[in-house]
């Protein structure tokens, strides 16, 4: 009776095994994608967002992009308790989007009424990047070609004073601390880490744009941050003669890097979170759906060699330009405070 039983028990170990390899593909796979990310109940954070997964072609390469997937967004035949919770973990995770995360989250989402209608948001689209880079640059290019400042004034401010350059350089720090946590927007890195991994796994042409839009957002703070550091060495040193004018030209040049956040309202960051979830619910279903389902697996055949560098191209295009404005800031705002005066 008792060997019987055994036997019962091993053919039974031996089916839970087989369904499980269907499930979720090879034993040594499965073992892999468990090993790669160790998926928390309630959150959605990539705990090793450099690594790249799967990048073939076949079946069981299918199948475990599909159980990686799912184990970062969940399925569609989870229950709807459980796809609200994720769901929801992932839009606040996001935080609030400024204007640039705003209308790319409204050019992805394709629902009805998530587009931008008003002229007003258009031209802000337009008017953004100007206010924040084009125009830093060209008061860079007056004060130093145009009024040839640097022959008239030198590279150092002419006043010596040490009370004068002791508020230059607090206010110069306030203003590097303010343009280095400015550079990088968490909203759009956020999105951006998903959707290069989400690219990396499945070569969708919805997480490529998405890569591309959140990365160019981006990239525009970093630039932004830039242009609004030198031209604050460059008002500094040739534009300031009292302390109050180190601490007017402070506020109003940082007021620059802020405005993607000013032009937010509540309306419009409901409409982003709404649109995140939208994003969100793609990614999660992409492997489940037919048409979705095809175009992942002809995207796993292109770019394998791209798609396996992606998430570590990104994380490093975002690295240097952020290493370049920390170092940049500290370095201008101590070559101000200790240049000699008429040099």
């Amino acid at each position: 009776m008792g060997s019987r039983r055994e036997l019962l028990l091993a053919k039974l170990a031996k089916i839970e095994e087989g369904i499980l390899a269907l499930e979720g593909g090879s034993k040594r796979n499965a073992a892999k994608v468990k090993a790669s990310h160790t998926f928390q109940r309630g959150t959605t954070t990539l705990l090793d967002p450099l690594d790249t997964g799967y990048h073939g072609s076949g079946p069981e390469d299918f199948k475990a992009v599909k159980a990686q997937i799912t184990e970062i967004f969940g399925a569609p035949t989870d229950s709807e308790e459980d796809k609200e919770a994720r769901a929801k973990d992932f839009v606040d995770e996001m935080g609030d989007a400024n204007f640039y995360t705003f209308s790319i989250l409204m050019e992805l989402d394709e629902t009805p009424g998530s587009d931008i209608v008003s002229t007003r948001s258009r031209l802000q689209l337009v008017l953004l990047p100007l206010f924040q880079i084009v125009v830093p640059f060209a008061m860079v290019w007056f004060f130093i070609v145009h009024k040839r400042l640097i022959e008239v004034n030198g590279y150092c401010n002419d006043h010596g004073s040490p009370i004068f350059r002791f508020t230059g350089f607090v206010t110069f720090i306030y203003s590097a601390w303010q343009i280095i946590d400015g550079d990088n927007d968490p909203s759009s890195k956020f999105m951006l880490r998903h959707s290069v991994k989400q690219f990396a796994l499945t070569g969708s042409t919805l997480s490529l744009r998405a890569t591309i839009y959140f990365y160019l957002a981006n990239l525009s703070q970093q630039v932004s941050a830039l242009a609004i550091l030198i031209l604050t060495y460059v008002i500094y040193a040739t534009q300031c003669d009292t302390s109050l004018d180190l601490v007017m030209n402070c506020v109003a040049i940082n007021f620059v890097l802020g405005i993607d956040s000013e032009w937010m309202n509540p309306g419009k960051t409901e409409k982003a979170r709404a649109s995140a979830k939208v994003i969100f619910t793609l990614y999660r279903d992409m492997c489940h759906k037919c048409g979705d389902e095809d175009e992942v697996r002809e995207g796993m055949k292109s770019y394998r060699f791209i798609r396996g560098k992606a998430p570590q191209l990104v994380e490093a295009a975002q690295w240097i330009p952020s290493t370049i404005i920390w170092v940049t800031a500290y370095f201008l705002a101590v070559g101000w405070t200790f240049c000699p005066p008429h040099m």
